[in-house]
């Protein structure tokens, strides 16, 4: 298991290697897997839309999908080309998502080094933060809207709301480490952790 988010108070989705998504139902006193839906890819990133679906990255594909129904919208190189393709005419290789609070996601991609704000309902790409130089892990949305996301060799951005690179950051401490995970802390600071199993706060 790769990745795993909330859909509702008793429900959860998972995804992993084996390309499928799972969707975890409370009975009782335990989990069970009640439905599942395969994927084009490995399922690198799972986020909760505003209403109620679930948007799926995987290493080669961005969907979304109605998790009552089962049925799914790919966001493909056909219909919306440049969320498929880089200006560079590389295909994409997504990594991680997360909802923002104006219902659109933002997406890490680990080919090239950068996040897609992305429309949740057409698939077309509001904006592109580049900026980083290796591959782009987790990014979080911050009370105030500005944005923070992290990649390998321990490096962060802090993006303005409007998408424009605030500032650069290298963590000492992680070094050469990949940033995992970048959450914010009920006080306004902002805590990582990376590969090296170290927790940094910062200001």
């Amino acid at each position: 298991m790769l990745r795993l988010v909330e859909v509702s108070r008793r429900r959860f989705a998972s995804g992993g290697e084996d390309r499928k998504v799972l969707i975890w139902d409370r009975q009782g006193d335990s989990w069970e897997n009640t439905a599942a839906f395969q994927e084009q890819g490995v399922v690198y990133g799972l986020a909760r839309l505003a209403n109620g679906h679930l948007f799926v990255c995987t290493d080669c594909s961005i969907s979304a999908w109605d998790i009552t129904t089962l049925k799914g919208h790919y966001y493909d190189q056909a219909s919306v080309p440049t969320l498929a393709w880089s200006k560079e005419g590389r295909v994409r290789r997504y990594y991680y998502a997360t909802t923002l609070r104006n219902g659109n996601v933002a997406v890490c991609v680990w080919d090239p080094h950068e996040v897609l704000i992305v429309n949740a309902a057409t698939g077309t790409t509001i904006a592109t933060l580049e900026g980083h130089e290796d591959i782009v892990n987790c990014v979080v949305e911050l009370s105030d809207g500005r944005l923070v996301s992290a990649s390998g060799a321990g490096e962060y951005c802090v993006w303005s709301p409007s998408g424009e690179l605030l500032k650069s950051l290298k963590s000492e401490v992680l070094g050469a480490e990949y940033v995992h995970s970048v959450v914010e802390l009920s006080d306004g600071r902002v805590a990582s952790a990376g590969g090296n199993k170290v927790i940094q706060i910062w200001d």
